[in-house]
């Protein structure tokens, strides 16, 4: 899993770090109700990778709109309705 993906599956995360943690707290005659994941902070330099790679994907995002918009196109001219997503 990468770490995009752990911010939007936090509560897949809580529910993997409940069962793991099930047989641990056990031993000890105690039981999890629930393990809740409500941070997420990576390290600074993980964070500044993080927003570079955003930034740079939306600058592609903004070029590929700008291009499309010299052309003089409608979206009704892209076969697949063209959206600023990419392809």
């Amino acid at each position: 899993m990468d770490l995009d993906d752990v911010f939007v599956r936090k509560d897949e995360a809580a529910i993997a770090i409940y069962k793991e943690s099930l047989d641990a707290v056990r031993r000890y005659s105690h039981d999890t109700a629930k393990a809740l994941v409500t941070d997420i902070d990576p390290d600074t330099d993980t964070k500044i990778a993080m927003n570079r790679f955003n930034a740079a994907e939306r600058n592609k995002i903004i070029q590929r709109y700008a291009r499309h918009a010299g052309r003089g196109h409608t979206t009704a001219d892209e076969p697949d309705n063209f959206s600023l997503r990419q392809r």
